[in-house]
């Protein structure tokens, strides 16, 4: 619509407030709007042409953009980088070479094709529409919500509350789809009444698989490396920074690098809630330039909620969603950019409770394949966050049993768990980080999901990744070692709060399903604020 196109959309104004440019290719017109992380020349301005008919979109960054340059000093960003390589070797060899967060759009205007690719394991979202056989796509999704004036779709509801997101590719919202991690979508639209759409992995996780001999200093060199190039364009290096290993190793490797860091953190004044002394201790003698960021109301900051729900889109499913909106609202105020330690748990097993639960599978041993679906099956219904009718649940169960234990039969129990937890759970997590970075203009990058990391976790053999520690079932072992040989025993080995919120304080006697109680009823306020 060339009407529409004219003006801004202010969910993508907060994803890109430095530049804006608008435009038609052939038949599609588009708006782009570009976050600035260094600088706010026009370097990286897209769209960019691969060719005469190929015009390339891009929304992420690629680390090792240097690395894959062969074309000298010419190269100002990794947007023209990317467009080069894929001009030259092709699709295929170029998502197979790029290490990196991405979404990426390629219109080609003679074969009438377009194709939406998204990283594995979906860090960058990438939504589209094709209702009514027009093509509408964007980071956003409340900007198809509303070019569409559509409706949530109440199937899905049952799917957001047992993952805490809808799986892809699939929305909470009727006719808006995302594409899948790993994946690209081609739309095809010669035919402008009937579109045709094929879908292909570049990414899959049953291939990656190994069982390599796990060794320390080559983690050890791998997440540094990844730490350092997610951090390269970071004028004041910054992470977010907990009491746990995962936030602990990225501080550990950026502070040794660069001599200094800027961290942010949240905390309440019930100190149950907090880990600003546990951070204050670890970190004393080291240069960092701390951030602590009370949460005074938690979620009954009115205001703010409605804004943020209005941005993403969907229900608030924990507590502390609203606490990072408030620490990245400080960070916006010294960088746009920050890095945080989501995917070390998936990667190296570090729910322990879950971890034991899956070994205990594997020592069934003699037991017949039912019995062992059965515990597969007693697995999901104790991770379904949300307390939804027992039909819903059985509905979701159903499929995904057999197909984890197919994973299982293949693979094992430890190559299961990352299955699941790289392909269902950490979507929510994804889209946690997302969306509450976003909504406020700041590009948090993840080092433990960079694709050197993740297929290293994926190919090496993690024995006995979780185990009783000082009577206590510690899960991360991998990671716990590699901790403890750079920062220290007790570092590695002390128990993590894990980001709680007093949301649910003082709630559990009054309900005791307090949980279900309080996710229920940010539920009815997403559909009554939207």
């Amino acid at each position: 619509n060339k009407l529409k196109a004219n003006f801004k959309i202010p969910n993508l104004v907060r994803r890109g407030p430095d530049q804006f440019t608008k435009g038609q290719l052939g038949d599609f017109f588009f708006q782009f709007y570009r976050l600035a992380m260094v600088s706010k020349k026009k370097f990286g301005i897209q769209p960019i042409d691969i060719d005469k008919y190929r015009t390339l979109f891009f929304n992420g960054e690629i680390y090792n953009y240097k690395q894959l340059n062969e074309w000298g000093p010419k190269i100002n960003s990794d947007t023209e980088l990317l467009s080069l390589y894929i001009a030259k070797y092709g699709l295929a060899k170029t998502l197979q070479n790029i290490d990196g967060m991405y979404a990426i759009v390629i219109l080609n205007k003679m074969k009438k094709n377009i194709k939406l690719i998204r990283d594995f394991p979906g860090i960058k979202p990438l939504y589209y529409s094709t209702y009514k056989n027009q093509i509408i796509i964007s980071s956003d999704i409340m900007s198809i919500v509303k070019d569409l004036k559509t409706k949530i779709n109440k199937k899905h509801i049952p799917e957001n509350y047992f993952f805490r997101s809808v799986i892809p590719p699939n929305t909470i919202w009727e006719n808006i789809y995302q594409v899948e991690q790993g994946c690209i979508l081609s739309i095809n639209y010669k035919n402008k009444k009937k579109l045709k759409i094929k879908k292909s992995k570049f990414f899959n996780i049953e291939k990656e698989f190994e069982n390599n001999k796990f060794k320390i200093n080559e983690l050890d060199e791998i997440l540094k490396n990844s730490v350092l190039t997610h951090s390269s364009s970071i004028y004041n290096p910054s992470t977010l920074l907990s009491s746990g290993i995962d936030s602990g190793l990225i501080a550990y490797y950026t502070n040794e690098h660069y001599g200094k860091l800027v961290s942010y953190s949240a905390f309440f004044r019930n100190k149950n809630f907090s880990e600003k002394s546990e951070i204050l201790k670890d970190w004393k003698n080291k240069k960092i330039n701390y951030n602590f960021i009370l949460d005074k109301k938690s979620i009954s900051e009115k205001n703010l909620l409605n804004k943020y729900i209005h941005f993403k889109g969907s229900p608030i499913t924990i507590g502390n969603e609203i606490s990072l909106v408030k620490v990245f609202r400080k960070v916006k105020k010294k960088t746009s950019l920050i890095l945080s330690g989501e995917g070390a748990d998936e990667l190296f097993l570090g729910y322990d409770r879950i971890a034991y639960f899956f070994r205990n599978i594997s020592k069934l041993g003699k037991f017949s394949d039912k019995e062992k679906i059965k515990q597969i099956e007693k697995f999901l219904l104790n991770y379904c966050y949300f307390c939804i009718k027992q039909n819903q649940i059985n509905k979701i169960i159903k499929k995904l049993k057999m197909e984890l234990f197919k994973v299982y039969k293949i693979y094992g129990w430890q190559k299961t768990y990352q299955y699941f937890f790289l392909k269902y759970h950490i979507l929510s997590l994804l889209d946690r980080l997302d969306k509450t970075s976003m909504f406020n203009s700041v590009e948090a990058r993840v080092p433990f999901l960079s694709q050197k990391v993740i297929r290293y976790a994926i190919k090496t053999n993690l024995i006995k990744p979780v185990n009783i520690v000082k009577n206590k079932l510690t899960g991360k072992l991998h990671l716990r070692k590699l901790a403890k040989y750079k920062i220290g025993y007790k570092f590695a080995y002390r128990p993590k709060i894990g980001f709680p919120h007093p949301v649910y304080s003082g709630l559990s006697k009054t309900f005791p399903n307090y949980k279900n109680s309080w996710l229920f009823d940010q539920y009815m306020n997403f559909t009554k604020i939207i």
